[in-house]
Order: structure tokens, then C-alpha cells, then sequence
């Protein structure tokens, strides 16, 4: 029996370029659609931290202002030993301290680059977060907003310190968005 086309059934022929064409297109589809959503599962969880980082930090300087009796100032650094001066921009970059009478009790680096961190104080606008030997923060409520880049910006959150310094996550993206943009 001579060998023709037609006589090998459907499975032993393999594909035909366009049968491969299309499932190769929708295959990259698929793929493409699903590193978005790993990519925001990534943000998110840099942003967890991020946030639970400054958490940490707010809470053990409200401690150290209680625990020593002596007023206690979280702020940004860039070089790890003093804090920076921001009158003209309000992000924190780099390094967060924690400094008690000019000596570092805390450093911590605590943002990545792919995220920026806005201090918003409330009457008396300080650039830095200080707390009193009460450990309240007095006329100084504010807010830190935790910005992703684009196109994450919908998971921004922001965390409200309170007078009293208690915290309160905001995480509805309409109330952020004038300052994560």
C-alpha cells in the first residue's frame, strides 16, 4: 500500500501552521494578561511591608517617648544620622529614624524605589513626626501616603496618625488620589 495523505487519520498528520499560529497568539495572550495580575500581587505585598515597616516604627516612637519621658521625633534621612530638611518636598525617601535629644535610636530603611511615601501634617505642617513625653503628638495629625507607581496606583493606602498617636489605615483609593495622583 503506497503512502498518500489521506491515508494517515487526523492525529497521526499533526497541526497545520495556522492550528499553531493561533494557539501560540493565544497562549502569549494569556501569559501577558497573568504577569499583570503577578505583578500586582508583587506591589501589593511591597506596599504590606512597606506599610507594617512605618507601622512599627510610629508605634516603638510613641514607646520610646512614654518609656524615657522625653520627647521622641521619627523623621526622614538620607544620610542615617540626622534628618532631613524638607521644607521643600514632603516625600521620605531613603532612611527613617528615630531620634531621642539628637541620638539615633532607630534606622531603618524602609521603602523601596518602585513606592513613594508622602508626610502630610495637619496644622503646624512639621516635616517631621514628634512625639511628646505623653507620647501624643499634640496639633501635629498628619497622614502618610503610600504611593505605587504607575499603573498601581489604585492600591495606594495612606495611615492616619492620630493626636494621641494611634493609627488608622485608609485604603479607598477616592480619597487618595489627589496625593498619589
Amino acid at each position: 500500500m503506497a503512502w498518500t495523505p489521506s491515508s494517515l487519520n487526523r492525529f497521526t498528520r499533526g497541526f497545520t501552521l495556522l492550528e499553531l499560529l493561533f494557539t501560540l497568539i493565544l497562549f502569549s495572550l494569556v501569559m501577558s494578561l497573568s504577569l499583570v495580575a503577578f505583578r500586582a500581587v508583587f506591589v501589593k505585598a511591597e506596599l504590606t511591608l512597606a506599610r507594617q515597616n512605618l507601622e512599627d516604627l510610629i508605634e516603638y516612637a510613641r514607646a520610646q517617648s512614654l518609656a524615657r519621658g522625653k520627647p521622641v521625633e521619627l523623621c526622614s534621612s538620607e544620610d542615617g544620622q540626622h534628618c532631613d530638611d524638607l521644607k521643600v518636598r514632603t516625600e521620605w525617601r531613603a532612611k527613617l529614624l528615630v531620634l531621642s535629644d539628637g541620638q539615633v535610636l532607630q534606622s531603618k530603611t524602609a521603602f523601596s524605589s518602585s513606592l513613594r511615601v508622602y508626610w502630610l501634617a495637619g496644622f503646624d505642617r512639621a516635616n517631621n513626626l514628634h512625639f511628646e513625653t505623653s507620647g501624643f503628638i499634640g496639633a501635629q495629625q498628619g497622614s502618610f501616603y503610600l504611593c505605587p507607581r504607575a499603573p498601581f496606583r489604585y492600591l495606594a493606602q495612606a495611615l492616619v496618625v492620630l493626636r494621641s498617636g494611634r493609627l488608622r489605615l485608609v485604603d479607598d483609593y477616592s480619597m487618595l488620589a489627589d496625593v498619589c495622583g
